[in-house]
């Protein structure tokens, strides 16, 4: 009879919870809100690196707008497209040196306009910083030759050929690459430096043979 009634008891009001259960409650509420907090903040650096890129996309863009508006084909005058106008050497190979890991920078030739000097104002800007949304953004333009087989096959560098040729080879369309690369440092990317890559190839010549993006 002592035993049934001790099966039956029942907590009073008063009885509360024991420290270990109170504890254990504690504990079990701290990691709820901790993964809670992680998920949260690991949200909100997801969306923001995706805003980040969203506004590299628009920077990369702009970029490659202002190529659109420079006449494509040859100067009679100077021998170079108004694309390549201003361009100094020096700032040229410069800007190829600083991003000689970048896509694209193996199968280009570098080219800069022949009559420009260091005072001279590039048609299309070599670097230009953007700051949009309380982050700066830096746009590196790179404009080179490149070679297309007539045949089809990648615009490349031509074999054993350390620079342009003086005449385009039979069987080859002489091409402009266009390499745009905007880098920030708002986010968590590689080295805390984010990069995004635009390219393009354009016809140069007067029968527009090839205009094609890569």
């Amino acid at each position: 009879m002592r035993e049934l009634k001790r099966r039956a008891r029942v907590l009073l009001p008063d009885d509360g919870f024991s420290l270990t259960e109170v504890m254990v409650a504690i504990a079990v509420m701290g990691l709820l809100a901790t993964a809670t907090i992680g998920l949260y903040i690991a949200g909100q650096n997801s969306t923001q690196s995706q805003q980040h890129r969203e506004v590299a996309i628009t920077v990369a863009n702009e970029s490659m707008e202002q190529i659109s508006i420079q006449a494509v084909f040859i100067d009679g005058a100077t021998g170079v497209s108004s694309i390549l106008g201003g361009r100094f050497q020096s700032a040229v190979s410069s800007a190829w040196a600083a991003n000689s890991t970048m896509s694209g920078m193996t199968a280009t030739y570098p080219a800069w306009d022949p009559t420009a000097t260091s005072a001279s104002t590039a048609n299309v800007p070599i670097i230009r910083a953007v700051t949009l949304q309380g982050t700066k953004y830096t746009a590196t333009t790179l404009i080179g030759y490149c070679y297309q087989p007539k045949t089809g096959g990648d615009c490349t560098v031509l074999p054993s050929q350390a620079t342009p040729p003086a005449t385009t080879p039979s069987g080859f369309t002489k091409l402009l690459r266009v390499l745009v690369s905007v880098r920030w440092t708002a986010g968590n990317c590689s080295g805390d430096t984010c990069t995004y890559q635009s390219a393009t190839l354009i016809d140069i010549n007067p029968d527009l043979e090839w205009n094609t993006h890569d």
